[in-house]
């Protein structure tokens, strides 16, 4: 859970806020069911290879240059992440826009990471497929003893139909993207 929804919910017993023009990708892993296989010990090694990968990801969270992307979930081999859901950070950039720009960033950095672990692996190359989309969205949190942070809109609906018809390598966005 993002730090500033956090110190929210310890106020409050409930957390809804309505954002405007927020950066949301999907990044997913393609082929990774393809590399998967349950019968060698359980699949525990093949999960290890994905959580490597999903941590190489990850370390770009902590770059300054990403201080708007926020992960939001990974589901399976898909890592959601969105831009702009935080007010404070997101007042600090001069262009209204610059999140937006930085998830694009992170995006094609998402790729250049995957390359990377790709040139360590022996006998199987991953492939990756976003979906980049922004629009309003609304980000909650669900549950009462185990809290889930998440996001819902049409900017995430799309932004999901962008990587699922999408090409290996590439950022899909909407035909209409205009920033």
């Amino acid at each position: 859970m993002p730090e500033h929804v956090a110190d929210i919910i310890k106020r409050h017993e409930a957390y809804s806020q309505t954002y405007e023009n927020v950066g949301v990708i999907f990044a997913k892993i393609s082929n990774f069911d393809d590399f998967y296989d349950e019968a060698y010990e359980g699949g525990r090694e093949y999960l290890r290879v994905l959580n490597e990968l999903m941590g190489d990801f990850e370390e770009l969270f902590d770059s300054q240059k990403y201080k708007d992307v926020e992960k939001i979930k990974t589901i399976g081999s898909c890592l959601m992440a969105a831009a702009g859901l935080n007010k404070e950070t997101r007042d600090q950039n001069n262009d209204p826009k610059a999140h937006l720009y930085a998830l694009m960033d992170f995006s094609t950095d998402l790729l250049k990471k995957l390359d990377q672990f790709n040139r360590d692996m022996l006998s199987f190359q991953f492939e990756m497929e976003i979906g980049f989309n922004f629009g309003e969205v609304t980000a909650g949190v669900v549950g009462t003893t185990k809290l889930l942070y998440d996001i819902w809109g049409d900017a995430v609906n799309v932004a999901s139909r962008m990587y699922s018809t999408g090409v290996h390598g590439r950022i899909q966005v909407r035909s209409l993207f205009s920033i």
